[in-house]
C-alpha cells in the first residue's frame, strides 16, 4: 500500500521539494552577499503547501478513475467455515 501511495502521489510533493530548493538557494545567496538568512516561514511555503494538497486530491482522484474496477463481479465478505476465517474478495 505504500508502495501505491508513494508511486501515485509523488506529483504531490513537487512544490514541496520546489520550495525548499528555493529556499536553499535564498539562503545561499543571503549568506554569499552577507545579508540576514531568510527563515523558512518568510516565504510563499502557504502556497506551496497549498500547491501539494490540490495535487495530492487530484492524485488521488486519478488514481480511483484510472485504477481497473471490479465491474462483474460479485463481493463475498469474509466469513466463518469450520473455525476458520476465510477472506473475501471478489468472485
Amino acid at each position: 500500500m505504500v508502495r501505491i501511495l508513494m508511486f501515485r502521489l509523488w506529483p504531490a510533493f513537487i512544490p514541496l521539494i520546489l520550495y525548499v530548493l528555493w529556499m536553499l538557494y535564498r539562503r545561499y545567496m543571503a549568506k554569499k552577499h552577507g545579508l540576514a538568512l531568510p527563515a523558512y516561514r518568510d516565504g510563499p511555503w502557504m502556497l506551496a503547501v497549498g500547491a501539494s494538497l490540490i495535487l495530492g486530491m487530484l492524485s488521488f482522484m486519478m488514481l480511483g478513475l484510472l485504477s481497473p474496477g471490479n465491474e462483474g463481479m460479485d463481493y463475498t465478505p469474509t466469513r466463518m467455515k469450520d473455525g476458520q476465517l476465510i477472506q473475501g474478495g471478489f468472485d
